[in-house]
């Protein structure tokens, strides 16, 4: 019998060399997890026209795997993975496709998932840690510092995409974000459209090196659309404030 049903998202964009090395790890995690009655649905989200050699790992694996839509970018990824999880999913993470997020860690994040509407798999958490340079790590802090104060989300690594959440509460957001500041986007608007009360709970993880290929992230483009974030998000905030005092 059944005890869990979990839905992975894995967002690539032509990935197909590390997708071969990360699929088999992902499986074999799935595997172990069957013994505890724990079900696993793989669902790799691939570009509009995917390179053939994604298309390839996905199915030698026998994972199932989407074309985002309507566009390219990495928030049509996410939104499109969430819009086609497995209907009996109840509980969904997302993992990065370049081996950055270690299959290792799913079970730990599973084990967690009845203790918290969002179980985090975080590198700034006590016993976290990361592959980042200096300058990286330090970027990363102060982003994740600045959406933690002027956001009021209590998480340490609000910018990780490797995080657990209820397959339901996912459904109901609409998610406007186009880059990767979607990942704080869904924090946010669960937190002030769906659960008030939300509860985070962040394990500690290592956020590594991607295994091969260069990062998708443009630095200047990726800095612009987090401030803008911050600042459209910060007005949703106040507005939810402002719709429950009246």
């Amino acid at each position: 019998m059944i005890s869990k049903y979990i839905s992975i998202i894995i967002p690539a964009f032509d990935e197909g060399k590390n997708l071969k090395i990360l699929l088999p790890q992902i499986i074999a995690a799935k595997k172990q997890m069957a013994e505890k009655a724990i079900a696993i649905d793989v669902l790799v989200v691939l570009p509009r026209v995917a390179d053939p050699m994604s298309v390839t790992a996905v199915l030698t694996n026998q994972c199932r795997y989407i074309n985002r839509t309507p566009s390219d970018s990495f928030g049509d990824a996410i939104r499109t993975g969430i819009m086609n999880t497995s209907a009996n999913s109840e509980f969904t993470i997302f993992l990065d496709a370049d081996g950055s997020h270690s299959p290792r860690s799913l079970e730990k994040l599973i084990s967690y998932s009845d203790e918290a509407d969002v179980v985090v798999a975080s590198r700034y958490t006590r016993g976290g840690s990361t592959s980042h340079s200096f300058v990286l790590e330090a970027m990363s802090r102060l982003l994740n510092y600045a959406f933690r104060v002027v956001i009021g989300i209590p998480c340490s690594d609000i910018s990780t995409n490797f995080k657990l959440y209820k397959s339901n509460d996912l459904k109901q957001l609409n998610l406007t974000c186009s880059n990767f500041d979607v990942i704080e986007e869904i924090l946010i608007r669960l937190k002030y459209e769906i659960r008030p009360n939300l509860k985070i709970l962040e394990v500690p993880d290592h956020f590594g090196e991607r295994m091969t290929g260069r990062s998708k992230r443009k630095l200047l483009i990726f800095s612009l659309s987090y401030i803008v974030t911050l600042l459209r998000l910060k007005l949703l905030v106040r507005s939810s404030a402002t719709d429950s005092i009246k």
